[in-house]
């Protein structure tokens, strides 16, 4: 038997579905709305703050003009240092374009590291090979005494140390003592390779491979020092990576391959049990005798 829906029974149904959607569609858009409204209204809550302390330094502050960029920059490194995490840091284009430079196995400068000594000048302790100060004469344990001629305790060890540092293709007056010597050196600063990998043959025919750091070039340069003391007869081998501040990952991978058997090298767990590989090793491995320091 066939039953019959009067039209103003459907019309009355259809009126009461479109309702119903209009009140529930209202009802989310509400929802999100305010969820919108109090993200805003905390987000205000946290740069009230900030925009308290940026009035009260525009009004008050002693200097004429700030540096916009510069308060940027202060503010985003602010940020990612509350953080709280050792790993994460907030660079400056031009703080990257060096950190780049310096993964790459390149620096830019004179080549040389400085400590500040007892008679407040700045002592050498290391001169990097291929570098400009090398070129120049600088040897370890010389003084730098004076930069442009302006003696070093009265310039202080930041300044003095900001003097020596330059952009490329800059020159620099260093009045350096040697000995009971001293004479200006002008030293050009340029790019030149890192060597961050140095080997020597010990007694008893044993192979000594010191890594300071993990940079772009820093693999083949531990290949030729592993292949030259491998050929010399080394009957084991000790890997010094005391101090190795870190570096590029690629290049320790290509640095463990030849080393280790054919497997997995390290890794990665993240957030929620996942898992992945990100280092391997093929199944040519060093059959030596190794000690890692």
């Amino acid at each position: 038997m066939n039953q019959k829906v009067s039209v103003g029974v459907t019309v009355s149904i259809s009126a009461l579905v479109c309702a119903l959607t209009f009140i529930i569609t209202s009802f989310v858009s509400l929802q999100n709305f305010n969820n919108k409204v109090q993200d805003v209204k905390e987000k205000a809550e946290k740069y009230d703050r900030l925009e308290a302390m940026d009035t009260y330094v525009r009004e008050h502050f002693y200097l004429d003009e700030l540096d916009e960029n510069s308060l940027m920059d202060g503010i985003l490194k602010g940020y990612v240092s509350g953080l709280d995490d050792p790993y994460s840091r907030y660079m400056t284009a031009e703080e990257y374009s060096a950190l780049m430079t310096k993964e790459a196995g390149q620096q830019v400068g004179i080549g040389v590291t400085v400590t500040f000594s007892e008679d407040s000048f700045l002592y050498i302790t290391k001169v990097d090979e291929n570098s400009p100060a090398e070129k120049a004469g600088l040897q370890e344990g010389d003084f730098i005494t004076a930069v442009e001629g302006v003696p070093v305790p009265e310039l202080g060890y930041e300044e003095t140390v900001n003097q020596v540092r330059g952009e490329e293709g800059t020159a620099v007056v260093l009045t350096v003592r040697h000995e009971d010597a001293e004479k200006d050196i002008r030293i050009t600063r340029h790019t030149y390779e890192v060597s961050t990998v140095s080997g020597q043959m010990l007694d008893n025919q044993i192979g000594y491979i010191r890594i300071s750091a993990f940079r772009e070039n820093s693999s083949s340069q531990f290949q030729d020092v592993l292949d030259s003391l491998v050929s010399a007869g080394a009957q084991g081998v000790i890997f010094d990576v005391r101090d190795n501040g870190g570096g590029v990952l690629t290049a320790l991978q290509k640095m463990l391959d030849p080393l280790l058997p054919e497997g997995d090298i390290a890794i990665a767990t993240y957030q929620g049990g996942k898992t992945e590989t990100v280092l391997t090793s093929d199944a040519d491995e060093l059959n030596l005798p190794m000690v890692i320091l």
